[in-house]
């Protein structure tokens, strides 16, 4: 086997969560694209330097410039991530609409909030990490923009009913 295709073959199982972990820190999927593209291509050229001192996964991460998401919250703990999701997400009857989306092979939820001319409007995608115990992430990409990219409307009527733009 080439070191090419050991490469592609250890690698395939994190470019889904890499494109992700890219928007995290830059906030624009296409930026978050090209960086993880950038990622990839200086990894498979510095793979056979690699000395496995290190996981893959941590090697590609480590890669990518460490910053902050755009809007930084943590919540620890069901009963917390539980009030907050009460009163934010789910602040009265029909002020938000969700669409079930998948992103980069992860559940996820397109959010639209109710405005005050009673549209619901592109909110935010919310990616689930799931384990055997449930959910035990929850990322919000605060981006309107990127309901284009799954193929969504950026409006939906009082009836959940995809509008025109």
């Amino acid at each position: 086997m080439s070191n090419s295709d050991e490469f592609t073959r250890l690698t395939d199982p994190f470019r889904p969560e890499l494109p992700v972990h890219c928007y995290r820190m830059l906030g624009s999927i296409h930026d978050a694209e090209d960086l993880a593209r950038e990622t990839y291509l200086r990894a498979w050229r510095a793979y056979e330097n690699f000395e496995g001192r290190s996981s893959l996964r941590r090697l590609l991460r480590d890669d990518v410039a460490l910053e902050m998401p755009p809007n930084a919250t943590w919540f620890t703990g069901r009963a917390t991530v539980g009030r907050f999701i009460a009163a934010k997400v789910f602040a009265g009857p029909g002020v938000t609409r969700m669409v079930r989306v998948t992103a980069n092979g992860q559940p996820a939820a397109a959010v639209y909030r109710r405005t005050d001319d009673g549209v619901h409007r592109a909110h935010a995608v919310q990616v689930l990490s799931i384990t055997d115990t449930g959910i035990s992430r929850i990322i919000s990409f605060n981006d309107p923009g990127l309901f284009r990219a799954f193929g969504l409307p950026v409006t939906l009527d009082a009836a959940g009913v995809p509008a025109s733009a």
